[in-house]
Parts: C-alpha cells; structure tokens; sequence
C-alpha cells in the first residue's frame, strides 16, 4: 500500500489548482498530498522523507521541472518520479528517459491520476499504477 505523494508546483498553481488542471480542488486540504513550490525544499524534505512513495512534478519557483524531476529520482532512485509536460516534447520526453524518470503524462491523465489517488486515499488505499516513460498522450495508461 502506499503511504503519501509529493507534488511540486509553484505557488501560483498550488493557490489555484484550476492551473494545472485541478479545478474545485483544496490541495492543502489533501492529508495524503504534500505540496512544495521550489526545488530546494522539495529535494530536502522528499530525499529523506520514508513516508513519500511518489512525486508528482509540475513545476517550481525556481527550477525548470524536468530538471527538479531528474534531481528527485537521482537523489532517490526508488522513488516513482512523475514529470507533468503540456507540451510534449521530444526533448522532455528523451530527458525524462535519460534520468529514469518514471512516467511523463499530459494533464488529462495528471488530473486522472490525481482522482484516482484520491479516491484511493479515501479508501484507505493509496496505490497508485505504475506508467511508462513518454506516455504523454492526453489518454490515461492502461
């Protein structure tokens, strides 16, 4: 069973979740979600955090997010590290790659998973499935 998800998103998004997708959402309001906004506290806190399985990364007041990402995942290589891209670009995705980063996905499949995280949180189950490396489709994984 898993224990908690990191996001990191900067302090706009993280004050209007309707940003990244998250229309209606409290996120502070979340027990099983622990927000960061910039790079240095997130590494801090995540890199020795046992109570966090999984980070969701945005992004960040300070750092770009592919690199925020491929600095959580080196800094703990069992972490599942999930890079949110809009964009979909090659260069992220190929980025992603290189840093082992767990899963690249869009936003519609960011706020399915988010959903589904949180339906699991209510229910005491917070087990998140694992994704594939460049699945940035607007589609969720399978």
């Amino acid at each position: 069973m898993g224990r908690g998800i990191a996001l990191c998103a900067d302090v706009q998004s993280l004050e209007r979740p309707e940003l990244i997708g998250l229309d209606g959402e409290i996120l502070n309001s979340q027990p099983w979600l622990k927000l960061y906004c910039d790079g240095a506290s997130a590494r801090a806190a995540i890199s020795g955090d046992g109570e966090v399985d999984e980070a969701w990364v945005a992004s960040s007041d300070d750092v770009e997010a592919i690199n925020l990402a491929a600095m959580l995942k080196a800094d703990r290589p069992e972490l599942v590290v999930r890079l949110l891209d809009c964009q979909g670009g090659g260069s992220v995705l190929s980025r992603a790659h290189t840093a082992s980063i767990d899963e690249v996905m869009g936003q519609r499949a960011f706020v399915e998973r988010y959903h589904e995280a949180k339906r699991q949180a209510a229910q005491g189950q917070l087990e998140v499935d694992l994704g594939k490396v460049g699945d940035v489709s607007e589609e969720s994984p399978s």
